[in-house]
């Protein structure tokens, strides 16, 4: 047995879709959860951008006014 996932964009779509899919005999439709209702990421705790922060309390920063300046200073 095979399973797919199918994603539809236009929701008008699923009535007809469901009556199809249903009248196919061997084919059943799963519930299914719908991960589009999952809260988005909070980029603020990841743990690069909590690295970023404790590097900018201690200080190990550097200002540059472009990026010419910041490949001069990596040597670049």
């Amino acid at each position: 047995m095979d399973t797919i996932t199918i994603q539809v964009e236009d929701k008008s779509m699923l009535s007809s879709l469901r009556k199809i899919l249903n009248s196919m005999e061997g084919v059943k439709i799963l519930k299914s959860s719908c991960k589009s209702k999952e809260k988005p990421m909070d980029i603020t705790q990841t743990k690069g951008f909590l690295e970023a922060m404790e590097d900018k309390r201690l200080g190990r920063v550097s200002r540059v006014t472009g990026v010419e300046e910041l490949f001069k200073d990596l040597g670049i």
